[in-house]
């Protein structure tokens, strides 16, 4: 069973990393931004990745910025996007395009199992 891409916007480093280590051990190719307006940049140099893993609490450009600007570009805005976060409520995933919420701390099981979802191909 093939597994696809993923990106991870978190400015954490150690979070960042774990996940992104965590992610490729179980087969999937993750690509990885500090902030969202990194994020943005990556995603236009992605060929079209199955999720987006965001963080809210970033600077440069928060969560909720990237996904305002994500939204209003047809070619990206329908990459479904999972909110991990230690600060938001699972109303957050009311928003467009946002389709679970995971809450930080991280446990990893559950988060393996919300990304098989979307990423199993």
């Amino acid at each position: 069973m093939k597994k696809g891409n993923i990106l991870i916007v978190e400015d954490d480093d150690d979070i960042r990393f774990s996940l992104k280590e965590m992610l490729e051990i179980e087969g999937y190719q993750v690509d990885i931004a500090r902030n969202g307006r990194e994020g943005l940049d990556v995603l236009s140099q992605l060929d079209f990745p199955c999720l987006i893993l965001l963080d809210l609490m970033m600077p440069v450009m928060s969560g909720d910025e990237f996904l305002l600007a994500k939204n209003q570009l047809p070619e990206i805005a329908k990459i479904p996007v999972i909110i991990v976060s230690a600060v938001a409520d699972r109303t957050r995933v009311d928003r467009p395009g946002v389709v679970q919420f995971v809450r930080k701390p991280i446990h990893m099981e559950t988060l393996l199992r919300v990304v098989e979802e979307y990423c199993l191909q």
